[in-house]
């Protein structure tokens, strides 16, 4: 990691779903690139295999709506997020990780 580098996760519980994003500050993407890099996402083809199992596992646990969205810009950083349903049963009193 370059020095000067920052990443920032943020999760938050909204109303019946957990909001989890992921940003950083790194050189980011040109479109061209996040486009294949969302191809890749939504099916077996390029590099990213490893968003595209995330994506998929998203998908199955959780349903469509839980899939990544990544959105870069060239020289300003990149932020993926998604959103899963919270737990039956969760105690909202416990805000720590499990």
């Amino acid at each position: 990691m370059e020095e000067g580098s920052i990443v920032i996760i943020i999760a938050y519980r909204e109303n019946d779903r957990v909001q989890v994003s992921v940003a950083d500050n790194g050189i980011g993407m040109t479109d061209i690139q996040l486009e294949r890099l969302l191809m890749s996402i939504n099916g077996k083809t390029g590099t990213g295999y490893a968003l595209y199992n995330t994506n998929q596992r998203l998908c199955k646990y959780f349903g469509e709506e839980a899939a990544l969205h990544i959105s870069s810009r060239f020289g300003e950083g990149t932020i993926v997020e998604f959103c899963i349903p919270r737990r039956e049963g969760e105690d909202d009193k416990d805000n720590s990780c499990r």
